[in-house]
């Protein structure tokens, strides 16, 4: 009779049961890199904006309505990342 060569069941189970393991972590490291590429392009997108309100705002000689644009870019700023 032929001797049988192989691994045990339970070693085999607990391999299959860590390789599902690994398979969630990659996962949710995967949609949590996205998420990070996501907001990075949203803050990257608003510092833009803001950088071009600056732009504008210089070259207006009244302060105080400068100051106003300047708020409502951020605020603006802040209503993008919140979504």
């Amino acid at each position: 009779m032929p001797r049988k060569v192989g691994c045990p069941k339970s070693v085999i189970r607990l391999s299959i049961k860590s390789l599902s393991l690994c398979h969630y972590s990659f996962k949710s490291q995967r949609i949590m890199k996205s998420k990070e590429e996501q907001l990075t392009e949203k803050l990257k997108v608003i510092k833009l904006k803001l950088q071009s309100e600056k732009a504008k705002s210089k070259s207006l000689e009244n302060r105080p309505v400068t100051s106003e644009k300047q708020a409502k870019a951020l605020k603006a700023a802040c209503l993008e990342l919140k979504n």
